[in-house]
């Protein structure tokens, strides 16, 4: 299991590292939606949660929403959540192992894949294969291309930051920002890249074939969103 697994099971709002703030999570909910034409019965599957933003606007488009996050943290909060909700089902371990072959329309991972090992990514992108019917759609957010640089890709989120909080929520993600990159350097993590070619031979692997979308799905517009569908 990655590295990272006991930084976001010990996740701390104030330490970081980030996640996507409900802003953003409904751009990102908008995007997806647009993008894959889901509508009212669609099963989305959004892995690695987190706060699960998300979820108010894709349930507003009828969308019912699975939930999975291997932070014992976010899904207890999600369970709370979501307990009274008929279109949100918050998923176990077992659950999620127990659910029947192509039998979701989407599955979203956002400001995730960063954080996972090869084994890990591998089983996941297998795994999606399988879950997804023959029209379905696995979205990839926020995914670092490989020659993007750390002061890069700083600088591009602190400018989505600048343009999308408020002066209040924009003291508070910098400051999760600040303490998320001194805790990577303390501890030697780094945040997985990609290659165009290195992405789409693991997705292929899987049998599923990618696409890169014009435009990241979330403000950080340095990163970038794949659609990847299975092979026919």
């Amino acid at each position: 299991m990655s590295s990272w697994n006991q930084v976001w099971q010990n996740h701390n709002d104030r330490l970081g590292p980030r996640t996507t703030s409900a802003a953003d999570a409904w751009v990102i909910a908008e995007n997806v939606v647009g993008a894959l034409q889901l509508g009212p019965g669609s099963r989305l599957l959004d892995w690695g949660c987190g706060p699960a933003h998300a979820c108010g606007c894709l349930t507003e488009h009828g969308i019912d929403v699975l939930l999975y996050d291997r932070s014992r943290t976010f899904a207890a909060a999600a369970r709370e959540r979501f307990a009274d909700s008929a279109r949100v089902t918050v998923l176990d371990e077992e659950q999620l192992g127990a659910l029947e072959a192509g039998s979701l329309d989407a599955i979203l991972l956002c400001s995730v894949l960063q954080y996972l090992g090869d084994d890990e990514i591998r089983d996941f992108f297998s795994r999606c294969a399988r879950l997804l019917q023959p029209s379905g759609a696995l979205v990839l957010i926020d995914v670092l291309p490989q020659d993007l640089s750390a002061l890069e890709d700083l600088r591009d989120v602190v400018h989505a930051d600048i343009i999308g909080a408020g002066l209040s929520e924009l003291s508070s993600n910098l400051g999760a920002l600040s303490l998320s990159a001194v805790r990577r350097l303390r501890h030697g993590l780094r945040l997985r890249r990609f290659s165009n070619d290195e992405l789409c031979a693991l997705l292929a692997e899987a049998g599923l074939s990618a696409t890169r979308c014009a435009h990241n799905f979330k403000p950080s517009r340095s990163r970038q969103t794949w659609i990847a569908r299975p092979v026919a």
